[in-house]
Order: structure tokens, then sequence, then C-alpha cells
């Protein structure tokens, strides 16, 4: 987070009480206005609104969203109203999507949110545009008097576009007044380099043979041999998969008895991870409940509902224990919202329902759609598109054919193939983390 302040010069304060008048960007079409304060410096220049402070991230990726938080300040016991407006410039294929305003103007707190406008009104008096950067304008809006002192942060998020590479966020603090045009030069600047996204990788299947003692691991969507075989644990166990050391590919593991047994690589030999946790009885689940990039053990334990999460791959109580879902019912685990951290779902027999959850803990679920049969169909999760969240999938074990849907709605699949045997066990993963 990179802050920068500034204190910009300052001409003559008018004596007179100043009426505001209407301009040209307040016609109907344009944007809602934003409260940033109402002192105004009239001559030499009549500046409605001064930035004192401009904070935001030094890095930014290309897709998602920053945050810039601007300050306007001022002390001034003089008395004036006028309209004023932030300039914001960024790079060429940025977009504003929100900004919202919390402060102190004279003896009222504010606070509330509006959107932008990108019509320049062609009156103020800002330096040429630089090639590849864009305005946005940000209007204040009249207040009642006392208008000092004032302290208001405006907070303008955006979502970023365009190239990567070194770029400059600048702010201008603008306004009129009387009839006065003003634009506070020099701008407040913050340097931000904007970087392209990660690769996301995709899961793709497994399949477990029990009775073979065999994992069958498969780098594509699709029908055809598998990428990986290879032989661990025992018949009774039960499977689970996670990227246990964060190295951005999914390893297996099993579940025995109340004990983990997790492997950092997808072959033979003995594990790398042997944690005590849970009882016997109970489901194993992993997932990055904490988002740090490392997935870790869990179980729902089917006689209560009861989810027991550990946020580190050892020995030791839950870090998080809550009650999700009836009974006796079906675990999934995915980051449904895309926001690197998973969450707890369940896929209903009852009602043949998902039940979605985009937090760890008691309550409602957040998305709720039938797909698929529980008394024929496995579920499966994964990011079978690379886009980042996670969603729904069957395992039909009567065909030992697939199922995969790009959304978490009820609909027809968007992948449909056949791998495997039948009654077989799924599990899915980014088995090559790409």
């Amino acid at each position: 987070m990179l802050t920068v302040s500034g204190k910009p010069g300052q001409g003559e304060v008018g004596l007179n009480r100043i009426e505001p008048t209407l301009h040209p960007t307040r016609e109907a079409g344009l944007f809602s206005l934003v409260p940033l304060g109402l002192l105004v410096l009239t001559v030499p220049l009549a500046v409605a609104c001064v930035v004192s402070s401009l904070s935001g991230p030094d890095q930014v990726t290309i897709g998602g969203t920053a945050t810039f938080t601007m300050t306007y300040s001022d002390n001034s016991s003089t008395v004036h109203s006028g309209r004023g407006c932030i300039v914001v410039q960024v790079p060429v294929g940025w977009t504003a999507v929100s900004a919202t305003y919390r402060g102190i103007v004279g003896l009222r707190k504010v606070d509330g949110s509006a959107t932008v406008s990108m019509t320049d009104p062609g009156y103020f008096s800002l330096p040429p545009l630089p090639d590849g950067y864009q305005r946005f304008f940000f209007w204040s809006e009249e207040f009642s008097p006392p208008y000092s002192p004032a302290e208001v942060a405006v907070e303008i998020t955006f979502v970023v576009g365009g190239s990567a590479g070194p770029r400059i966020v600048s702010v201008h603090g603008a306004g009129t007044a009387g009839g006065s045009v003003g634009c506070q030069n020099p701008p407040l600047t913050l340097d931000v380099n904007v970087v392209e996204p990660v690769q996301q990788g995709t899961d793709t299947p497994a399949i477990h043979v029990e009775s073979e003692r065999q994992w069958y691991l498969k780098n594509s969507n699709g029908p055809g041999a598998a990428d990986l075989i290879f032989p661990y644990g025992d018949p009774s166990d039960q499977a689970v998969k996670g990227d246990w050391d964060g190295d951005g590919d999914d390893t297996v593991g099993i579940y025995r008895d109340g004990v983990f047994f997790l492997k950092n690589t997808n072959g033979p030999g003995n594990a790398d991870l042997v944690i005590g946790f849970g009882a016997p009885g109970d489901i194993p689940v992993a997932g990055d409940w904490d988002g740090d990039g490392v997935d870790t053990i869990g179980v729902y334990r089917p006689a209560t509902a009861g989810w027991l999460l550990r946020n580190s791959n050892s020995v030791g109580a839950p870090d998080l224990s809550f009650t999700f879902g009836l009974s006796n019912e079906t675990p999934v685990v995915g980051d449904w919202n895309g926001d690197g951290v998973d969450t707890v779902g369940i896929f209903r027999a009852s009602d043949r329902q998902w039940h979605l959850h985009n937090s760890d803990a008691g309550g409602n679920a957040d998305l709720v759609f039938p797909y698929g049969d529980p008394a024929q169909d496995v579920p499966v999760v994964g990011d079978w598109d690379g886009d980042g969240d996670d969603t729904v999938g069957i395992y039909r074990t009567a065909l030992g054919e697939w199922f995969l849907k790009n959304t978490n709605e009820a609909g027809f699949a968007d992948l449909n193939f056949v791998y495997g045997l039948v009654n077989e066990k799924p599990l899915a993963g980014d088995w090559d983390g790409q």
C-alpha cells in the first residue's frame, strides 16, 4: 500500500458567501453526485475540492479490482459554498465500479455511495490527457452550513483492464465558485504496477480403484487413458486430495480410522504427513480454509452434521467447528465464489439439491439448486475451466460417466465424458499444476 500527501497552493480566500450555480454536468443523463466538502478558494484559483492525500495498492492485476482512497480536508473557519469535483486519471481499460465517502463536514457525519461520470464538462484547467489514460469525474454536492472543518475520505474502486506495465494514478481536486473555475495542480500521483493474472489451474478427474489399491489420474477432462497410475492405500481407506504443501498441484491422501495419511507426490511410497484428527465414522474433507494457498484437513461428522476443520496439517483441536446441513448427508467442499477460500456444501439426497455456503460457519446456504440424482450419482467438485472458482459435477456410477458444470446452477452439463469403469470412486484435482 502506498500513500502520498500534498498541500495544494491556496489563493486568497473570498469573504463573500458564494451561491452555487448549476453547471452542464448536472444535466440529466450524467451520474449522481458525491458529497466531498464545500470550502471554496475563490481567487486567483477557485478550487471547491482540495485533495490532501491519495493511497492505494502499488500492484494490481488485470481482471481484478483496485481501490484508491482520497482524502479531502480543510480546517478553515471561513464559510463559503460551491461545488467541487475530484478528477481521477487512470489507464485506458480501467472501469470505475463504485465510489463511497465517509467523514465530517462541519458538525455532521456524512457517508454514502455514488456512481461516476466520464463526461468532461470542458471548463476545468486540466493538463492535456496523456496517451493511454482516461479521466473519471466525481462531483461534489452542496451541504447546508457550516461547511468546515471538513475531513472526508472517498474510496473509488476500479476493475483493472488494459495492458500490463508501470502506470500512474493521479488525482486533481477541482471546482467552480462564483463563475470562477479552478483545478488543483500539480495533482497527487501514485505509481502502480499492472501485472497479468496468474493462470489458474484446471481440475481434472481421477479414479480410486479400491479393489486394486490403485489411483488413476488424468490431466484432461475427457475420455482416454490415465496419465498417472500408482498404488497407495488399502481398499477400506477413504480417498482425499489436496495441495498439502502449497506448490500448486494436488496430491493424494487417505483417511483410515481417524488418521490422515497424506502424500506430497502422486506416486507410491510412504506418507509425507501422518495426522490423527477426527474419529472413526467421520468423513474426511480438505480445503484451503484460510486462503493461505495450502489445503488442510477436516472432517464432516454425519451423526451431528458437524464440521471440524484445521488450518494446518498437524494434530490439534479444530480451528473451525460448526454445524451445516442435516445429519447423514454427503459433504462437498469448494471455492464457490472465487475468493481463494474453500467453504462447505452438501449434496442432499432428500431433495436432490446442492446446498453451497460461502463461509465456513453455520447458517443458510448461499446457493441452492438441483443437479444430478443422489440415488445414482456421486458428487465431484472442481475448477473445470480454470476461471478461479469451483463448480459442481457428478459421476454416474452405473455408467462410469462424468457430467461437469462450469456454473453453480441447474442445467445441462458443460462437459460430459466416460472415464473409468462402473462403480468406482471418483475425485478431482489439479494433478499437474496447470
